[in-house]
């Protein structure tokens, strides 16, 4: 290939794509038929407004949803590998769906909604089984397989209510949630009480053992609790619309991870590897271990830094003042 060649591929590649008056750019020159398929695959959203909003706007941290609604998003150019979970997501719901709807006693794709205290909630509920069961398709890291299990053991023996998952457990919440809403909108579809995530993962490199697809069942709120926890959600919305004020997010909200340490050493293949039993969230300890008769000769500390990993991918990251502040 000539250098002639190689500009116009180059050029091609970095070409914009409009879709629906969005913008994405492909910087990261991923072949243009994956970036056309990525882009004209993301779900379809209806503008949010304080009169109508959908399940994952209350989902998503009181923040980020009042700068979503009081300021409009800025279309700067979205970089199409940004969207490729979502898009990959509704491209796999999309063909279930599909084969779904030749099968008998499935609802498929309805979409449901009611009024609470003046505001419009609506979902779609993707796939209701002939028992009455609310599946919902989630495509996500293996990653997310270690904290359904860890925040399990957390959460148990007390029962939590829908504000202390939000608070504690947002893995468990995020599915929770969802489902309880899915029962509470179409409580004439929706009949059993146990609802099913579609758990498909995009990698499986730190759970070997895990399938990459699998099915987790969860208990659904019930419908007064589904309702209390909504309704306090939206008063505090529309009480920091009517005073023009901003909460600031919670670690739990932007993700924040806390800082670690370990000592590493030098292996004799000449690689940095994590001494055993070093690592720690306390500082101190791996000092201890440094100035002890268990260290060796050019051992050192090693620290990862505090990362909030969730306000790397909010939708308000470019105005969020709180996020600004902390970088």
């Amino acid at each position: 290939m000539n250098l002639a060649q190689i500009s116009k591929n180059l050029l091609t590649n970095h070409s914009l794509i409009t879709v629906d008056g969005v913008t994405y750019n492909n910087r990261e020159e991923i072949p243009r038929e994956f970036a056309l398929l990525l882009a004209n695959s993301i779900p379809k959203k209806a503008q949010s407004s304080i009169t109508s909003l959908s399940v994952s706007d209350l989902m998503m941290p009181i923040r980020e949803l009042l700068y979503k609604l009081k300021t409009p998003a800025i279309n700067n150019s979205v970089s199409v590998t940004s969207i490729t979970k979502s898009s990959n997501e509704n491209l796999l719901l999309r063909n279930m769906q599909k084969v779904l709807r030749k099968v008998d006693g499935y609802s498929i794709g309805e979409h449901r909604s009611t009024e609470i205290d003046g505001t419009s909630i609506g979902m779609e509920l993707e796939i209701v089984d002939p028992t009455g069961m609310l599946k919902l398709l989630k495509t996500d890291t293996s990653s997310v397989v270690g904290k359904l299990a860890t925040e399990r053991v957390e959460m148990t023996p007390k029962n939590h209510t829908l504000q202390e998952l939000y608070d504690n457990f947002p893995v468990h919440f995020k599915y929770i949630f969802e489902l309880s809403m899915g029962r509470y909108l179409a409580q004439d579809l929706v009949t059993s009480e146990y609802g099913n995530i579609l758990l498909h993962l995009n990698n499986n490199c730190q759970f070997k053992a895990v399938q990459i697809d699998s099915e987790k069942r969860l208990r659904l709120y019930s419908l007064l609790d589904t309702d209390e926890f909504v309704t306090k959600r939206l008063h505090q919305i529309k009480q920091h619309l009517t005073d023009s004020t901003l909460p600031n997010c919670s670690d739990i909200e932007c993700g924040t991870t806390t800082p670690e340490y370990k000592v590493v050493r030098l292996s004799k293949d000449l690689k940095w590897v994590t001494v055993r039993g070093t690592k720690t969230n306390n500082k101190t300890e791996v000092m201890q271990f440094l100035l002890s008769d268990k260290a060796k000769q050019g051992d050192k500390l090693e620290t990862t830094e505090v990362v909030s990993k969730n306000c790397l991918t909010c939708s308000a990251i470019s105005r969020c003042t709180q996020f600004k502040k902390d970088i």
